[in-house]
């Protein structure tokens, strides 16, 4: 999953309708919106902003969109993965849902779903409201102040290459809980995972590891990278040095942080290693867990 918390952003959001601020995801279908501590514009700050109150599931941010609305209306968030699926191939997937407990929008639905395709959609350009997705909820989804966890299976039948998330489901075939006497539904959405290992996704830490390396710096840890994202406004000089169980080098490299830099390492091997930053004259030293 590229950005799978939305943590990597390259404008903060200023205005509703700007998921596309969120690196590598965008709107596929209609006007959802990007949810960052970043945020001045009070509509999009978090925690509380003008759908709701809700403390991020992982890191900083979130994405929010309308999954009831009147005339079958919905909004969908969508990216392009990392790579194609492996037809024949199991995949553990999830995502972490939270109604909004704004006034005109806590009605609850059970049709939450993560659906993967070979066509990408646009704003203007919707998914399609067809009645499937491969991962679906058959519970109704109540929880405003926690994080729901949707998780679920699937073997690919098609190489897809895109990633969906939204209700599919018409209104009739669309469970619904009026809670406050109105019949909108918005979701907060956060920490999506696709992985063909299941304890990646259902785990309970989160998608990812998130460590503070500086005042400045935050440390993101996914499985095949690191991301380390500067909050400073000006660019970083960073030595970073990864080390295997035996003490042995695997990288020393020098970089320059401007908003965020990425460190692969998915061409390393299962296991544990160690990777030290060195900012301001300061060293930090992480571990590692590559699956």
């Amino acid at each position: 999953m590229p950005n799978p918390s939305f943590e990597i952003h390259d404008t903060c959001p200023y205005n509703t309708s700007q998921v596309q601020f969120a690196m590598e995801w965008s709107s596929y279908g209609n006007t959802s919106d990007y949810f960052n501590v970043c945020a001045t514009y009070p509509g999009v700050t978090v925690p509380s902003n003008g759908l709701g109150y809700q403390q991020p599931a992982d890191g900083q941010a979130y994405c929010g969109l309308f999954c009831f609305y009147a005339n079958n209306y919905r909004e969908f968030i969508g990216t392009t993965l990392d790579s194609a699926l492996e037809i024949g191939q199991r995949y553990f997937v999830s995502a972490k849902f939270s109604l909004a407990d704004g006034s005109s929008f806590c009605n609850a639905v059970n049709k939450l779903c993560i659906r993967f395709s070979v066509d990408s959609f646009s704003a203007t350009s919707s998914a399609p409201v067809d009645n499937f997705a491969q991962i679906i909820s058959g519970m109704l989804i109540t929880d405003t102040a926690g994080w729901y966890l949707l998780k679920g299976s699937f073997i690919a039948d098609t190489a897809y290459n895109h990633i969906i998330i939204g209700n599919f489901f018409d209104n009739q075939q669309t469970d619904t809980l009026n809670l406050n006497g109105n019949s909108t539904s918005y979701y907060f959405v956060d920490a999506i995972c696709v992985s063909r290992d299941s304890s990646t996704c259902y785990g309970t830490v989160g998608i990812s590891q998130i460590s503070r390396v500086d005042p400045e710096i935050r440390l993101i840890q996914q499985n095949d990278k690191i991301i380390l994202i500067n909050e400073s406004g000006t660019p970083l000089d960073a030595f970073v040095k990864i080390n295997n169980l035996l003490g042995e080098n695997i990288l020393n490299k020098e970089i320059k942080i401007l908003d965020y830099e990425i460190i692969p390492f998915n061409k390393l091997q299962s296991s544990i290693y160690f990777i030290s930053i060195l900012i301001n004259n300061k060293i930090q030293t992480f571990k590692l867990f590559k699956q």
